[in-house]
């Protein structure tokens, strides 16, 4: 239930919501990546390395983080940030 109500939200203002406060896991419509990886740049000052299926890879001098996606419902994805 948490996706659908995120999934409200999202719009030509809003292209990605965080689902749950306490993980890093964010909802997107289905095509709709490139702000979320703005943020993500932005936000933990790495940058883009590589993608390998549904992962993209980000990394700096000092983190590492993987980003791996899932569909949901058809014209959404899910996207949860691993800190490697």
């Amino acid at each position: 239930m948490p996706y659908v109500t995120k999934m409200v939200l999202l719009n030509n203002r809003n292209h990605y919501q965080k689902v749950f406060g306490d993980k890093d896991i964010y909802i997107t419509k289905r095509s709709d990546f490139n702000e979320l990886e703005k943020y993500i740049e932005n936000t933990y000052d790495v940058k883009f390395e590589d993608q390998l299926g549904g992962g993209y890879s980000f990394r700096s001098d000092k983190a590492h983080i993987v980003v791996i996606s899932t569909i949901y419902w058809r014209y959404y994805s899910i996207w949860e940030l691993e800190f490697v």
